[in-house]
């Protein structure tokens, strides 16, 4: 892709990123993975996740914007974990208070998961251009794959499959 730089680590780098185009993609068969490059540290950045399934007029890139497989990974674990420590937390607030209770303690797991989530809506809300970016590059660059390989056909919108124009 003429569009974005393949996601190949370098150590001398701000974007941690080999190149200078703003997308980075990873392409393995029909699988294509693509995000914006930062120059920041964001793990909560969208991904586009991807595949190119084959139909008889060419084809057709399906996918939906996800948080990066590890990061998902780390929120299903950290939501389990202190899930398991609900139980205790409904079990402390049913015994009788006490002056030096420490009932504080049973909101600790509602906390952890309200502190997930509140990192991962910022992490969305200063990435929220991302999205477009990645879906009006995708656009521009099948629009002119399409006109390479036919060039007196009109370029096709993606999604309605009429001519531009």
């Amino acid at each position: 892709m003429d569009i974005a730089d393949e996601a190949k680590w370098a150590i001398f780098s701000f974007s941690h990123y080999k190149g200078s185009k703003p997308l980075l993609v990873d392409i393995r068969g029909q699988e294509i993975v693509m995000r914006k490059r930062i120059y920041y540290r964001n793990s909560f950045q969208p991904f586009f996740y991807g595949r190119l399934i084959s139909e008889v007029s060419g084809a057709r890139l399906e996918g939906s914007f996800k948080f990066s497989r590890p990061v998902r990974l780390f929120m299903i674990i950290w939501t389990l974990v202190v899930a398991t420590e609900i139980p205790g937390m409904i079990a402390s607030l049913r015994i009788p208070a006490e002056p030096s209770s420490e009932r504080w303690r049973a909101l600790l797991p509602v906390a952890m998961i309200a502190a997930m989530l509140l990192l991962a809506a910022f992490g969305w809300l200063i990435s929220r251009g991302h999205e477009r970016l990645m879906i009006e590059t995708l656009k521009k660059a099948l629009d002119a794959r399409v006109q390479e390989l036919e060039p007196d056909v009109p370029p096709v919108d993606a999604y309605t499959n009429r001519p531009i124009g």
